[in-house]
């Protein structure tokens, strides 16, 4: 499958920091300094490979570029991929803040802590639909195309009923999962440590396809 070969950057550390970060905790000898030096290196691997199958997604199905080898090719594309990824985190992570901030004030001036509770679900339904809307410019940015954040919502408004619908489906989908493979995985012994392997990579292109599809309907006026 070209899913799996595409995913190979990402896939291969994932697998193997099963192993070593399995060692790294049960072994007498390793220090904290030495299994946090180990997370760094292997999350920045890690993210560097979830960038690179990323951008080779988004080409692979915008531009039908087919990976002739085991493994896609590197395009310097992931590094605004990154930058606009960041800078998206950034806008939305502090109006999430500040949001958060208010409303947990109001609940407790008005002595209802649930209001707390309900206003956090509610504002991570906004914050992820609100990603999604400016989520062209992460695929613009694979494709080697500059897009700002009020292009990619001007041609994503038209959709923002059906963008909020599948934020909705995707946000539970992907918790029902997770929640699932949480119950089960510690039961399982090593076929829960495979089948979480499993359902993080499957989460993670899933994820990758989304943005892959708004794009291709927003933007590029295709149909599903």
């Amino acid at each position: 499958m070209d899913a799996v070969r595409i995913s190979v950057p990402m896939t291969v550390p994932m697998i193997l920091s099963l192993f070593i970060f399995e060692n790294a905790t049960v072994g007498s000898v390793v220090g904290f300094s030495d299994l946090f030096t180990k997370i760094a290196v292997w999350g920045l691997i890690f993210a560097i490979g979830t960038l690179w199958t990323a951008v080779s997604w988004h080409r692979y199905v915008l531009l039908e570029e087919v990976p002739s080898g085991l493994v896609p090719t590197f395009h310097l594309q992931i590094w605004p991929y990154f930058w606009r990824g960041v800078l998206i985190a950034l806008v939305l992570g502090l109006a999430m803040l500040f949001a958060a901030f208010v409303t947990s004030a109001i609940a407790s001036a008005v002595g209802v802590p649930l209001l707390a509770v309900a206003s956090t679900l509610i504002l991570t339904l906004l914050m992820s639909w609100t990603f999604y809307l400016l989520s062209p410019i992460l695929p613009a940015a694979a494709l080697g195309q500059k897009m700002s954040f009020a292009q990619a919502w001007e041609h994503s408004e038209d959709f923002a009923g059906a963008i909020f619908a599948l934020t909705i489906s995707h946000l539970v989908f992907v918790g029902v999962l997770n929640f699932v493979l949480g119950m089960i995985a510690g039961q399982l012994g090593p076929i829960g440590v495979f089948l979480s392997v499993v359902v993080n990579w499957f989460s993670i292109m899933l994820g990758i396809s989304v943005l892959t599809s708004i794009y291709g309907v927003v933007v590029e006026e295709r149909t599903l």
